[in-house]
């Protein structure tokens, strides 16, 4: 009895990305426009598209944005995204601290796979009414450890620094 692998091998997709030189894609978030340049000598350059991330700038991009939206905010995929509004108005302790640090910790490896969280560290100030949120995450299938997103969450909600 033979076994078969099938969902090791690359798709087709990820196949003639990895031929382009990279794995996974986005768009930045500006939405600046990019010039191509064509390979001739003295070939004009053109407009050719939107801005874009690949590899492990494109799975940080979509970690931000993930911590960034609201679930119910995207229309077509109205889970994405945490809430963090229920952590606005409740106590700046540690106790808050602890808990809000286990929500990102068990909900953003849950939307972005691709990420594997390290550690979520949270910094309570009182006296600024606000939350200082450091994490730190890997993204193994590109060989990138280490990482390290810095954000505040306050009055103004969710804000990357």
């Amino acid at each position: 009895m033979a076994v078969r692998l099938d969902n090791l091998k690359l798709t087709s997709i990820e196949e003639k990305s990895l031929e382009s030189g990279y794995l996974y894609k986005d768009v930045k978030f500006d939405l600046g426009m990019t010039r191509f340049g064509k390979s001739a000598l003295y070939a004009e350059q053109t407009l050719k598209d939107l801005d874009e991330l690949q590899d492990g700038q494109a799975v940080i991009n979509s970690v931000k944005n993930i911590l960034t939206t609201t679930p119910g905010q995207k229309l077509l995929n109205p889970t994405l995204g945490l809430d963090f509004r229920s952590y606005l108005f409740e106590p700046i302790n540690t106790t808050t601290s602890f808990f809000l640090a286990q929500f990102i910790y068990s909900n953003l490896g849950v939307q972005e796979p691709r990420i594997t969280l390290e550690g979520v560290t949270i910094e309570s100030l009182q006296d600024q009414n606000q939350y200082n949120i450091e994490i730190t995450f890997s993204i193994p299938k590109l060989d990138i450890y280490d990482l390290s997103l810095n954000a505040s969450l306050n009055k103004d909600g969710y804000v990357l620094v």
